[in-house]
This record gives structure tokens, sequence and C-alpha cells, in this order.
């Protein structure tokens, strides 16, 4: 198990098969709201809680020997740059998938910076 894949879920919820059929990792940790509904974040505290949460998993991941994190997420703006804040050299690889008109279409390694693109007809969700 070095390769998982990680779903935070605010705004609305993620399928899993659309997950394992861009990723092709049967393995989703899901982080987020059990109902997930936008506009749900309404203060920092709220932000701060999930950037602790974010920051322990990849942390124990990392520590577990996990080696590479697929990243989906629906959250807002505000959300994404605070979580990216915590992400650190020593965690696992982290790939961060663009979802546009129902498909994975792109995603970007945070890594080495390698933009992966997919055929959307493949991808479609």
């Amino acid at each position: 198990m070095n390769i998982i894949s990680i779903k935070i879920e605010q705004s609305f919820s993620i399928r899993d098969e659309g997950i394992k059929n861009v990723t092709n990792v049967s393995q989703i940790i899901s982080l987020g709201l059990e109902s997930p509904v936008r506009w749900k974040i309404t203060n920092y505290a709220q932000v701060d809680l999930y950037q602790k949460y974010f920051l322990d998993l990849l942390s124990r991941l990392s520590e577990r020997g996990v080696k590479r994190v697929h990243l989906f997420a629906t959250t807002p703006v505000s959300l994404s740059f605070s979580l990216g804040r915590v992400v650190d050299h020593y965690h696992p690889e982290i790939i961060v998938y663009n979802y546009n008109n129902n498909a994975y279409d792109w995603a970007i390694n945070l890594r080495n910076e390698e933009i992966l693109s997919f055929d959307v007809d493949e991808k479609t969700v």
C-alpha cells in the first residue's frame, strides 16, 4: 500500500468510482463532511481544523511508507490554499486532480510540477 487516494469532500460529494477510474487505486481515504454542502466553511477555525487533520493524515501516511497520494478535493479556494501550505518535502508525493464538466481532465504533481493530461472521454465519471 504505497499509493493511495484521498478525497476531501467539503462542497459536494466525490464518487469513488471516478477516483478509481482515473487512478487505478482502490484504497481511498475520505476526509470531510458526512453530507457535503456548499458554504459550510464560515470561519477560520474550521479551515484550521481541516489543515490540522490533513497534516496529521499526511504525516501518518508518510510514517507508514506511502510514497504517492492522489488528491481529489471539493473545497473552497481558501481551504485549498490552506491545505497546500502544510505539504512538506518529507510527505508523500501528491498529485492533485482537476474536475471539469463531469471529468478529471488534468492533474499536477506538487513535487515535480509535472502537468498530467487525460483523455476526457476515458476519464468521465
